[in-house]
């Protein structure tokens, strides 16, 4: 860990937040003309209501992160280490058991106390109340987030066996309060949308996460209406299912859509987060399987996905 290149530690920085991702994604969907040399595409249905809109909104960029000797610093005394970080993409400081990351580019941080983090025993845990006020007022203290958030907590559980082939057992191993953040009244999505601290045991911080930028408000752009993209979504043709889904859908079932801000994960760099809708359901394959679905369309109007897949939203860390 001490050696961690520049790669490597951003792609923790990702995949730390995002737990064991069990998101299910279906590719983007290729292009009408390839997928009626397929047949004839899914039938789709859409359950619940479309999300407005406004006519216009703002788009934001990215605040250059504060990386001066002076916040350096302070991040390292917050923390409770010694010594400097240093690095060129990504600030490195390794201090015994304990490492922080900072990438300069977008403010994306990681900090990790590799004796405690995801080890504790739970013994001596607070309450889930004291918890997310703590991790509060260490946030607070050592400035450490962007404005307008707000948070979860849960218990993070850790089974164990009790002897061999024998019953297994659960137990409160730390907690984790996770901090999601809104813009103009949207909820922000995506891989470097969130913040997480996690509370060992007597109440430590055992880690730190953020991948959510400090941002400011850039141009205004028109939008299109969720119908518009919902159109757009079902245009492009036939979903690319995954090898597990058999094949192309028979059905696809849009159970949800929500209108959001996608901010893609901080290894892409700093760029501008732009409005989007949020088509989330279920595929249903050959065989009559139901696969999740989540992909998202571009809410600014003249403006198609991208081809590449999109990122999944970050899920809740799952419970054992």
């Amino acid at each position: 860990m001490k050696d961690m290149t520049t790669k490597s530690a951003v792609l923790l920085l990702v995949g730390v937040l995002a737990g064991i991702v069990t998101v299910q994604l279906l590719w983007p969907l290729v292009g009408e003309a390839q997928g009626q040399g397929q047949g004839q595409g899914p039938a789709w249905k859409l359950e619940g209501t479309l999300p407005s809109m406004e006519k216009q909104v703002n788009t934001y960029k990215n605040v250059p992160p504060d990386v001066s000797q002076g916040r350096l610093d302070n991040l390292s005394r917050a923390f409770g280490m010694n010594g400097r970080a240093v690095g060129q993409e990504v600030l490195a400081l390794d201090d015994g058991d304990k490492s922080l990351r900072l990438m300069r580019g977008t403010g994306a941080m990681m900090y990790r106390n590799h004796t405690t983090a995801g080890k504790a025993v739970g013994s001596n845990l607070p309450n889930t109340g004291p918890a997310g006020a703590s991790a509060d007022k260490f946030c607070r203290d050592n400035n450490l987030l962007p404005g307008g958030s707000s948070r979860s907590v849960e218990v993070v559980t850790s089974r164990s066996q009790n002897q061999e082939n024998g019953p297994t057992s659960s137990h409160g191993a730390e907690i984790a309060v996770t901090y999601s953040f809104k813009l103009g009244g949207k909820q922000v999505e995506g891989p470097g949308s969130k913040a997480m601290v996690t509370i060992g045991d007597g109440g430590t911080v055992t880690s730190f996460t953020r991948t959510m930028p400090d941002v400011e408000a850039a141009r205004m752009v028109q939008t299109k209406t969720a119908a518009q993209a919902y159109e757009e979504l079902k245009q492009k043709g036939h979903w690319n299912m995954l090898k597990q889904a058999g094949g192309p859908p028979r059905e696809i079932k849009v159970k949800n859509v929500r209108a959001a801000y996608w901010v893609e994960d901080p290894g892409r760099g700093a760029g501008t987060i732009e409005p989007c809708f949020i088509f989330t359901g279920t595929a249903v394959d050959e065989d009559g399987r139901d696969v999740e679905f989540m992909q998202k369309v571009s809410a600014v109007e003249g403006q198609a996905e991208p081809t590449l897949p999109a990122s999944p939203t970050q899920p809740s860390r799952p419970q054992e």
